[in-house]
């Protein structure tokens, strides 16, 4: 991340955002902290995002895709990918239970590159991505700018054979004696990639 000072920058925001002394080593516990960060990110950061991102899928040999696939929260992140990625863009629409996609965009393309803002419980994402498999499009994997690792949604997508890329991913740590609960930032770089 050292060729990319906007992506420092965000991890230093991300973590001053939510405890009082930025890059602490403790915890982050406040989730409203970590929402407020995302919801406010500028233009810059989402264009760094995508070539960050985009550079990593094609690093990691992710891929091919036919198609980019936008969750409402991950639009902007997904029009940085489609763009660098030289791919079509098609929007999931809707919420959760009740999503839309344009069949016709999805006619033809295969393979998909899901994009979300952030992986939590991984609901919606699973429910987007049984429904381009119902228009024959599979997600093979999904970019995220924030993962919380110890959350359900990594898993729930593992299920479906979809694999993760994220800019940044978040443990939950429990409280102990030496440090209060809250989120950490990983350091991890690699994925789990799903037994076929």
């Amino acid at each position: 991340m050292s060729n990319h000072p906007l992506l420092t920058q965000f991890l230093t925001a991300l973590q001053a955002a939510v405890v009082q002394e930025p890059l602490s080593p403790a915890p982050m516990p406040d989730d409203s902290g970590i929402e407020r960060l995302l919801a406010q990110l500028p233009s810059t950061m989402y264009a760094e995002l995508g070539e960050y991102l985009s550079v990593r899928l094609r690093a990691e040999e992710r891929g091919p895709f036919d198609v980019v696939l936008a969750l409402p929260e991950g639009v902007r992140l997904a029009e940085q990918i489609a763009d660098r990625l030289r791919l079509p863009l098609a929007r999931v629409q809707g919420q959760p239970g009740h999503w839309k996609i344009d069949p016709v965009l999805l006619r033809n393309r295969p393979r998909a590159l899901m994009v979300s803002r952030e992986l939590t419980t991984g609901r919606a994402e699973m429910e987007a991505s049984v429904l381009a498999n119902k228009y024959a499009c599979e997600v093979k994997t999904l970019a995220c700018v924030l993962e919380r690792s110890t959350a359900p949604g990594r898993h729930r997508v593992l299920l479906l054979g979809v694999q993760t890329v994220a800019a940044v991913c978040l443990a939950h740590v429990p409280a102990s004696p030496e440090t209060r609960a809250g989120w950490v930032i990983e350091r991890r770089r690699g994925q789990e990639r799903p037994e076929r």
